[in-house]
């Protein structure tokens, strides 16, 4: 083969490579007439760009300004004032677990506007009830976002659009939780449940001495 008309042909075939855009890689050359022969770069696969809400963290924030639940009954966690101000338009009742060392108070059906599902249960836990265990126990809910309430650390266990579930620390020991469900509300003031229970959490943390 003539090196004249091997430099040609190679010449053109560069032409062409540059015109139809294709970048040329690594090159190898073969013994005989000096034919070298191009490879294009190898393709990486790129990362999603697509970003996520970062995961919980191994172990729950401290608490910054601890509060005291035990004193407090479960049904004056929201004052008549805050019930009426968050839509929630019913007699509540208080109801206590057969354990030691908590209470709930529910408000049930609290949308009188039309029919709908519109529950609310608020749970006040004060020994070994910090958010730590929950941490411990997280691959047993369906969800687990970390969230701050009004500075204090708090965890959604459930979050759709309809329902949810905070836990809301207030001291290395004590929570409570606001387990919402919001079906078809007659003027919905929040566009999803854990919305509408944040704010309900925070009405909450404001009846809630801190501890001294």
């Amino acid at each position: 083969m003539s090196g004249g008309t091997f430099g040609a042909k190679r010449g053109r075939a560069g032409m062409a490579l540059l015109r139809s855009g294709i970048a040329v890689g690594m090159a190898v050359v073969l013994s005989g007439c000096g034919i070298t022969v191009w490879y294009p770069n190898p393709t990486t696969t790129s990362v999603s760009s697509t970003t996520s809400a970062p995961p919980a963290p191994a172990t729950p924030p401290p608490v910054g300004r601890p509060k005291q639940l035990r004193e407090v009954p479960p049904c004056s966690l929201l004052t008549k004032a805050q019930q009426t101000e968050l839509g929630i338009d019913t007699d509540e009742f208080e109801s206590n677990y057969p354990v030691e060392n908590s209470g709930r108070c529910s408000w049930l059906g609290f949308d009188k506007g039309k029919v709908a599902l519109a529950d609310l249960r608020v749970t006040k836990r004060y020994k070994d009830a910090g958010l730590d265990q929950l941490y411990r126990r997280r691959s047993e809910f369906p969800a687990f976002t970390s969230a701050t309430v009004d500075g204090y650390p708090a965890v959604r266990t459930k979050d759709d659009k309809d329902s949810c579930m905070l836990h809301v620390g207030v001291g290395d020991e004590q929570s409570f939780e606001v387990n919402l469900l919001a079906v078809d509300l007659a003027k919905p003031l929040y566009p999803n449940a854990c919305e509408y229970a944040e704010a309900i959490a925070r009405a909450v943390l404001r009846n809630i001495p801190e501890a001294r």
